[in-house]
């Protein structure tokens, strides 16, 4: 008997097959690991962002001497804060976004952003006299129907802060007057 010497047409197209469905099974674990990956990566940049604004809200508060929160009629401004300097700090939202003005003598000196999803409600409310207290909350995710699943793509932010007027105004003033002087 010959010994037989390469492969047959029908190992050729098995094993092709086998080798396309691996592959196939391959790129949909990746999607899915990329798709994971995205949602959480998510999640954390609003954490993150929630975890840097209330930092630096309760910072602000405490180290500012009077307080003004914006109106209806003002547009995005969540509340403006004056420091012992004169060197204010602002806070405006807008569609998921809160900025941080630091003003000195009328001009912008340093801007910081916070992002969030653009369905969350921010706001600011003065439940005393001298305490202030922030809010940024996502929807709660309801489901249309009895039979439908929840949406699983919301990122949950809920974060609440209060703060008290003229807490450390001595320790912060520095470092707010040495971030205002160019």
């Amino acid at each position: 008997m010959a010994k037989r010497r390469g492969i047959s047409l029908v190992e050729l197209i098995l094993t092709l097959s086998a080798c396309c469905a691996i592959l196939t099974l391959s790129a949909g674990l990746i999607h899915r690991a990329m798709h994971a990956q995205t949602k959480a990566r998510r999640f954390a940049d609003g954490e993150r962002s929630a975890w840097r604004l209330g930092q630096a809200f309760r910072r602000d508060i405490h180290a500012a001497n009077r307080a003004t929160p914006g109106d209806e009629g003002d547009g995005d401004l969540l509340v403006r804060l004056t420091l012992l300097s004169g060197v204010a700090v602002e806070y405006h939202s807008a569609a998921g976004r809160v900025e941080r003005l630091l003003l000195a003598k009328g001009t912008v000196q340093s801007r910081e952003t916070f992002l969030f999803p653009a369905e969350v409600t921010i706001t600011v409310t003065q439940p005393e006299p001298r305490v202030f207290a922030l809010a940024v909350e996502s929807p709660v995710p309801t489901a249309s129907t009895k039979d439908a699943p929840m949406p699983a793509y919301a990122v949950p932010i809920s974060l609440h802060v209060e703060a008290v007027l003229e807490r450390h105004a001595p320790l912060v003033e520095v470092a707010a007057v040495k971030e205002a002087t160019p």
